[in-house]
């Protein structure tokens, strides 16, 4: 007996979601193309005549389009971990020098009363390596509980199954985690090593010495680190030059590796600069002492001469208040860039509030009854019907793929969500400019048209050039380019060079339906060819009753044959956004660091103020008792504190704004929106359309709020130590030092 039709038989291997987790994704990517790659010839399975033909295959590539992306969230969240990494040694290197000044005088007297400088080094050492080993045993529990408080209170509820990685898999948890918890504890050590070294070859006369006029080096001083991180600015802006350049290079290696250059290299730079002027900072403040000679008043020049003498504490406030400034300013800017950026993705998909296409195609002869059905919803504002398709542009030898909207110009401009990123021209006068061609469109069988950038750059377009495209199932149709716009919303321009395969427009242009409608008509009449309605725009009022009805409506499957298929809903597309864990983990980092980053640089600048006013009583009350009265002691500590402040925060302010400036262009990072045009994009595709639509740089509001309230913590802090110091009794302080 022999079979006359053939079998298909199907195998199904459902994964347990359960049991995967981010550490198996590579693994598990990996095992899956292996067996793609080896069932087509495996023996076992293909058996012919009974068995042939086997392949394996997955119902969709959502594992690996994920795959792809993290190495785009990774760089901004990798490069923000560094920073506060380097912020927080810093400020362990501070508070270490801090405390070791303040013992300075029993350190230098042990050491001139024999102790020697192993005995002194090993008793801090030990120290050291006790804080470390206590950091290490205490930070990653602390850590695990931080996790667990923050994504149960931010994650939406579909998404806290998350957790369960930290519970179900510790162990592969802990092995994952372990280097980074043992490489922190060692740098802290190394880095109180360090600290520790100088103070321990202190003896009384050196001391003296040095607190009568600093002879000391910093470290960044000896070591030039002001010219080396200039030489690797440098050289990472030579090496990102070359990959924008480069068409050796895929769109998603040249992404991956342009963001960390683009960040380290624009850091390497701004901190050339701080350490530059600060080098400069002692030869400005002799200057200003010569100035302030010259002048009636004691207290500023006493203030400045004092900084200029012994310049380190306030090089080191300085440089403590101006990363700090830095980084908070960097991480509210990212975060509202962040923020708009995802208003920004979902303006470009969507192009209205709702948008999508028809499931059937219908002709201009039920425009008018298609129009009242959508007007006639309730909270529908405005509708707009029109053509969306992919025409081809002819560029010498090459074909090219073009994205058309024809659109009804007498209501787009009501409808659709444009903003000054798509077009300097207003929406309103562009369509009245379609709509008042419509007459001439008509008679010379030529169709008005709006060109994005890149199209108007691929064709080389000028305003009243004529130019043809071929339209599928018409032919060759004439236009003419009446403006340039930069980009036009729901189409994936590809505003990038890429060499990948995936298909990637190169540019649109948007007409009136009207007059595209009329011209084709003319044109192939012969054929009997009708111009369909495939697509819609709708503008709502924005009330959650409203955005209920109207989705209950718009996306009804029984709605006769006036059906939306993959209705795009801007609003919702930016609450899925807001709730992507990628975007949570970002603005978490953010907000963490931001706050410990200023939290300990206040606190590193309370105790050094403290410290430094403790040190110098003495000669404050000197001159309290040569005759200076209390006002004018605080107006030295007013130049003195003052100058370091403005120093600080200024500094912050100016390299805050620079690298958001330079370098969030290239580290936002954005997911695609679900069921927005190019949500299902493949992995090169999704690189691409990352700049599309440009990065927006906002500087929130708030930044100024934190800058005042830094401030008003600096002024407290002044209060304090002026407290400080008219706060003694002279004949307590001028004493004869029993050393």
């Amino acid at each position: 007996m022999q079979l006359e039709l053939s079998t298909t038989l199907y195998w199904y291997f459902p994964l347990n979601s359960t049991r995967i987790t981010i550490y198996d994704l590579d693994n598990l990517q990996a095992g899956i193309n292996n067996v793609q790659a080896s069932s087509v010839n495996a023996a076992g399975i293909n058996q012919p005549p009974m068995l042939e033909q086997s392949r394996t295959y997955l119902p969709s590539d959502v594992l690996a389009n994920y795959q792809a992306r993290i190495p785009l969230a990774q760089i901004p969240t990798t490069g923000l971990l560094v920073l506060i990494l380097g912020l927080v040694l810093f400020f362990i290197s501070m508070m270490t020098d801090v405390l070791l000044e303040r013992q300075a005088n029993t350190l230098a007297l042990l050491h001139s009363r024999g102790a020697t400088r192993a005995q002194i080094f090993g008793s801090f050492i030990a120290q050291s390596v006790g804080l470390g080993l206590i950091g290490l045993l205490v930070g990653p529990p602390l850590a695990v509980l931080a996790v667990t408080f923050i994504t149960a209170n931010v994650l939406p509820t579909p998404d806290r199954g998350a957790l369960a990685a930290l519970f179900n898999e510790p162990g592969q948890v802990i092995a994952h985690l372990s280097w980074f918890a043992v490489a922190s504890a060692l740098i802290t050590i190394l880095t109180m090593t360090i600290a520790v070294g100088r103070s321990s070859a202190l003896n009384i006369l050196a001391m003296r010495h040095e607190a009568a006029r600093s002879t000391h080096r910093t470290l960044w001083h000896r070591l030039n680190v002001d010219i080396i991180a200039a030489l690797v600015a440098l050289v990472a802006y030579g090496i990102s030059v070359y990959l924008l350049n480069s068409p050796a290079l895929s769109t998603q290696v040249r992404l991956v590796l342009l963001s960390p250059l683009t960040l380290g290299g624009v850091i390497c730079l701004l901190l050339a600069g701080i350490l530059l002027f600060l080098r400069l900072f002692p030869f400005l403040l002799r200057l200003g002492t010569r100035l302030a000679a010259r002048s009636r008043g004691a207290t500023a020049m006493l203030a400045l001469a004092q900084m200029a003498r012994s310049p380190r504490q306030s090089l080191r406030m300085a440089l403590l208040l101006t990363l700090a400034t830095v980084f908070t300013l960097f991480a509210m800017i990212y975060a509202s860039s962040q923020a708009q950026r995802i208003q920004d993705v979902a303006n470009y998909q969507v192009g209205a509030d709702f948008s999508g296409k028809l499931t059937n195609s219908y002709f201009h002869a039920n425009f008018d009854d298609l129009k009242a059905y959508y007007s006639g919803i309730t909270g529908v504002t405005s509708v707009t019907l029109g053509d969306a398709q992919q025409v081809t542009a002819n560029n010498g030898a090459q074909d090219l793929s073009i994205e058309l909207r024809a659109v009804d110009a007498g209501t787009f401009a009501q409808t659709a969500t444009w903003t000054r990123e798509d077009s300097v021209q207003p929406l309103h006068q562009l369509m009245q400019q379609l709509v008042a061609q419509r007459p001439a469109a008509s008679t010379r069988r030529v169709i008005p048209a709006d060109v994005d950038m890149v199209m108007w750059n691929t064709l080389h377009l000028s305003p009243g050039a004529h130019f043809t495209l071929t339209i599928p199932d018409a032919g060759e149709v004439n236009f003419v380019a009446v403006a340039e716009v930069q980009h036009i919303p729901t189409i994936n321009d590809g505003s990038i060079p890429t060499n990948t395969s995936d298909y990637i427009p190169s540019g649109g242009l948007l007409v009136d339906y009207a007059s595209y409608t009329s011209v084709l008509l003319a044109d192939f009449q012969s054929i009997g060819i009708d111009v369909p309605l495939n697509y819609i725009w709708l503008k709502t009022r924005a009330d959650s009753l409203t955005l209920r009805a109207v989705r209950a409506e718009v996306g009804n499957p029984n709605a006769c044959c006036f059906q939306v298929d993959t209705l795009q809903d801007r609003r919702a597309i930016v609450s899925n956004l807001q709730a992507d864990p990628l975007y949570l983990g970002l603005i978490g980092i953010l907000a963490i660091g931001a706050t410990t980053v200023m939290l300990l640089a206040l606190i590193a600048n309370l105790i050094a103020s403290w410290l430094n006013v403790r040190i110098r009583l003495s000669s404050f009350v000197v001159l309290r008792a040569l005759g200076a009265t209390p006002a004018q002691i605080i107006k030295i500590l007013l130049w003195e504190q003052g100058i370091t402040y403005v120093t600080g925060i200024g500094l912050g302010v100016i390299a805050g704004i620079l690298l958001s400036v330079l370098v969030l262009p290239y580290i936002v990072y954005t997911n695609l929106a679900p069921g927005g045009a190019g949500s299902t994009a493949s992995p090169g595709a999704f690189y691409v359309l990352q700049s599309v639509p440009p990065v927006q740089v906002i500087i929130p509001v708030s930044a100024s709020i934190i800058l005042a309230i830094l401030l008003a913590i600096c002024i407290i802090t002044f209060a304090m130590m002026a407290r400080v110091v008219l706060r003694p009794v002279m004949n307590q302080v001028l004493r004869i030092n029993e050393d």
